[in-house]
């Protein structure tokens, strides 16, 4: 399967400013060439501010190709495969944080509400035509994951069961619209680009049911909420998962698969397919988990293993006996310690541009390693 690589999937901007400064010349081919970018990430607001839209680049950005150059100065994301994720989680977080209270049907009401008083849609469809993506996520309305800007009483599962009917028919309203307005941009291309999502919890039933109220017979299928759904739950569900979509579209992507074991599961059950392909953000997080006052640690990933190893003065020894058995790292023996003796300084108070681009090649090292062991 192929790996794609989040670009901006959270933290702040000490780590993702430490992306961009060493893009070019450390992040690989294998590495760049899969790109997943966050609709929501990029245009919808934190839960806290007033409208739900970052009205500057709302108004700015047109072009994510042009977007991704200017923060990296690499060309080669001209030429990358870019998988537009709706990122609509963010947009019901919003939603939540100013109403509290809220139920389901209200929420998905007030859902509607936004995405026609902002021209959401119309705003994600001219963003896939203009940036050329290669492959853009219909829209659904999942419940939220916290985000470092939410208080600490943010409810993650809003969405109840009782509204799954209401909200299969939401996703299936949207994944028409979308497909009605991309095939008016871009002619018949709108059936090799568009990914129409599917809840990866829906029943058999459930499935079918959204795939009757769609407008158009969909090729390549996006899978979500996976991360929510426990290994064993996941284990379970699969054969339901392998009757209703395996070899019956030319692709299937599994959005924030939630995990290594995961991923193997999926390839134990017959999706290791090279048209087939995951994201996880595990990897980043795990990354950038350490703070300055070392209370918390970054993570390294063990090549052979995919092993996490917290990055403290005690275990430093042990991740570079790690990476020296490893078999043709990303990072040299000698490259890899000056990373973690910076990681360590960034987690004793001594946090600089210098630590702050070494947490940066640890994401890539980091995410090297899941890459290989997803493939």
């Amino acid at each position: 399967m192929k790996y794609y690589f989040i670009y901006s999937a959270g933290g702040g901007a000490g780590d993702w400013n430490g992306i961009k400064r060493i893009f070019k010349t450390y992040v690989p081919e294998n590495i760049q060439s899969n790109i997943l970018l966050k609709f929501g990430d990029i245009f919808l607001s934190h839960a806290s501010v007033k409208t739900p839209i970052c009205s500057h680049r709302w108004n700015d950005i047109t072009n994510l190709r042009d977007w991704l150059f200017e923060a990296t100065t690499d060309e080669r994301v001209y030429g990358s495969e870019i998988l537009l994720d709706s990122g609509t989680a963010k947009l019901v977080s919003w939603i939540n944080y100013h109403n509290p209270d809220i139920t389901c049907s209200e929420l998905i009401k007030e859902f509607d509400k936004l995405v026609d008083k902002y021209n959401i849609l119309e705003k994600y469809i001219s963003i896939i035509a203009e940036s050329k993506i290669s492959s853009a996520v219909t829209f659904d309305i999942p419940n939220p994951f916290k985000i470092r800007s939410q208080s600490s009483n943010t409810r993650l599962n809003i969405l109840d069961d009782k509204a799954g009917k209401m909200l299969i028919e939401a996703s299936a309203k949207y994944s028409n619209k979308i497909y009605k307005g991309l095939k008016h941009l871009i002619g018949n291309k709108a059936d090799s680009v568009l990914r129409t999502i599917i809840n990866g919890t829906w029943t058999s039933d459930e499935i079918d049911y959204f795939l009757s109220l769609l407008e158009y017979t969909p090729k390549h299928i996006a899978v979500g909420a996976l991360s929510s759904t426990r290994e064993k739950e996941f284990a379970t569900y699969m054969p339901t998962l392998i009757d209703a979509i395996q070899n019956k579209y030319e692709s299937v992507h599994f959005l924030g698969c939630g995990g290594l074991k995961k991923v193997r599961i999926l390839k134990e059950k017959g999706f290791n397919i090279s048209e087939n392909s995951v994201d996880c953000s595990t990897v980043i997080n795990r990354t950038i988990d350490g703070n300055v006052a070392g209370t918390s640690q970054s993570c390294y990933y063990v090549y052979s293993t995919c092993e996490q190893i917290r990055i403290k003065p005690e275990t430093k020894s042990i991740i570079l006996e790690k990476h020296q058995a490893a078999s043709s790292p990303l990072f040299s023996l000698e490259q890899i310690t000056e990373i973690i003796n910076n990681v360590l300084e960034h987690q004793s108070y001594n946090s600089s541009g210098d630590t702050y681009d070494a947490r940066a090649k640890l994401l890539i090292h980091n995410t090297d390693v899941f890459r290989r062991n997803a493939l």
